[in-house]
């Protein structure tokens, strides 16, 4: 693989980014306006990145949750 063909590598990947964030914004704006999402809206909605984020969040917050419950168990037995 040449120089070139890297440049057409990162000049693809920075165009399917800016895509991406151009599809995000038309569809916080189209749901700011009042208007009803399409399904391209929801497409770019639910992205596997954010769905993981969400995910992590969710699982960090009941693991803390556990933790404090164990805590206190320990506590009311000693």
């Amino acid at each position: 693989m040449t120089d070139h063909d890297g440049d057409l590598d990162q000049a693809e990947r920075d165009a399917a980014v800016e895509a991406q964030s151009d599809a995000e914004i038309d569809a916080a704006e189209a749901i700011a306006n009042g208007e009803e999402p399409t399904s391209a809206d929801y497409s770019v909605a639910f992205t596997p990145r954010n769905v993981a984020v969400g995910l992590a969040i969710v699982a960090g917050v009941v693991a803390f949750a556990l933790s404090r419950r164990r805590r206190g168990r320990r506590d009311e037995d000693a």
